[in-house]
């Protein structure tokens, strides 16, 4: 599982890093990746949830939420991810062990990442239309 979950940081900040040399801009890739696979794990997390709530009309959670909830569990991942990636330059030695896989290991490990970015935005896509809307657990916007 951790190789998985490397793997999409690596994805992520080599994307901010091609991005970073681009634009000639110092955006610290190593956040911009940990903050983007936070929100990921957050979407993931939050499905969970919610899925789990419209099989068994059971909730873990109670039907209103503080927003001080979501931007807790947020900077809780961001923290994990911090401890993972970032401390005691970690990053940089996860660079280097996928920089040296081969070509078609790099295939196959490109495309799981993509189903998972597929995946997890289609399933939150599918649930804010089908679940969220329905239950009105969004409240309406006032004019």
């Amino acid at each position: 599982m951790m190789l998985v979950v490397e793997y999409a940081f690596y994805r992520l900040y080599k994307f901010a890093l091609r991005t970073e040399r681009h634009w000639g801009r110092g955006g610290a890739p190593v956040w911009i990746a940990i903050f983007t696979l936070s929100i990921l794990f957050f979407f993931n997390l939050f499905s969970a949830l919610i899925i789990y709530k419209s099989l068994t009309k059971d909730s873990i959670l109670p039907d209103t939420l503080n927003p001080i909830v979501g931007i807790i569990t947020a900077l809780i991942l961001y923290v994990l991810g911090y401890y993972l990636f970032d401390y005691n330059k970690k990053h940089l030695k996860i660079e280097k062990s996928f920089d040296v896989i081969s070509e078609s290991k790099k295939k196959i490990y490109n495309i799981l990442f993509w189903l998972y970015i597929i995946i997890t935005l289609s399933v939150m896509f599918i649930i804010i239309i089908i679940i969220i809307i329905p239950m009105n657990i969004v409240p309406a916007m006032s004019r």
